[in-house]
Formats: structure tokens, sequence, C-alpha cells
């Protein structure tokens, strides 16, 4: 597969490999949520200024119940931080 998706990359030497190849080649992040949801996560939080992720997330998968969240700036990070300990 040409591009850069979750299943290729596991483990730590694979994920910052990923990372520099998502800077020339496309990245599937459609399908990576779609293994996310798969695997079991509850929650996808987007790092970064923005929102663009979040958006697309919605987007790729209906499941409600999916938590997400974009940390923007250090406030959002403490609500992140607070939300966490009350789950």
């Amino acid at each position: 597969m040409y591009g850069v998706d979750v299943k290729t990359h596991t483990t730590a030497e694979g994920i910052r490999a990923g990372l520099v190849k998502q800077l020339y080649t496309p990245v599937y992040w459609a399908a990576t949520v779609r293994t996310m949801v798969t695997a079991g996560a509850t929650q996808i939080v987007e790092c970064g200024p923005g929102k663009v992720l979040t958006g697309l997330n919605r987007r790729v998968d209906k499941n409600r119940d999916l938590k997400m969240m974009a940390l923007e700036d250090p406030l959002s990070l403490d609500d992140a931080l607070a939300a966490a300990v009350t789950i």
C-alpha cells in the first residue's frame, strides 16, 4: 500500500517512520480512524491548531458513543485532563 496508515506502524520505530513518511505520501486517515474504532477506541484526541481532523472523524464514524476532542491550546488541554479524571 502506498501511503501511511495505522496498520503498518505499530511499533515505536514504525510510528516514527510513519510520521516522516506522511510528509511526502498520502495519509489514509479514514482507514486509520476505522481501524482504531474496530480495535476498541472510545476516544480520539486531536492535538494542534484547529479541529479539521475532529470534523473528519465525525464524518468517518457516525458512532455517537465515540468521544472526540480537539486540543488547541493549554486551556483545552487542562479541560481534557480534568474530564479524563472523571471518566
